[in-house]
């Protein structure tokens, strides 16, 4: 699910990159249809690069079924580690 959510918003980064024309259902005023021009979408897709990698990097070190406590157990996350992410 973490990824799916991180990968609509990468994909709603694109959309701002397109700039696509106002649709004709757009209720609201012109300057509320994709606010924050390219710098937002490039923003966009950065953060959800970003998150997918840690997505991916939790399911490696974790695993289906695993608790960041066992992972520490077997030794693939340090005590160093844990606590500099605290």
């Amino acid at each position: 699910m973490s990824a799916l959510v991180t990968a609509l918003v990468g994909l709603a980064g694109v959309l701002w990159l397109l700039e696509p024309a106002q649709p004709a259902w757009w209720g609201l005023p012109a300057w509320t249809w994709l606010p924050g021009g390219w710098w937002a979408g490039v923003s966009q897709v950065a953060s959800g690069v970003v998150c997918l990698a840690l997505v991916a990097w939790a399911r490696v070190v974790l695993g289906p079924g695993r608790t960041p406590a066992s992972a520490l157990r077997s030794g693939e996350l340090s005590e160093e580690s844990r606590r500099s992410a605290a």
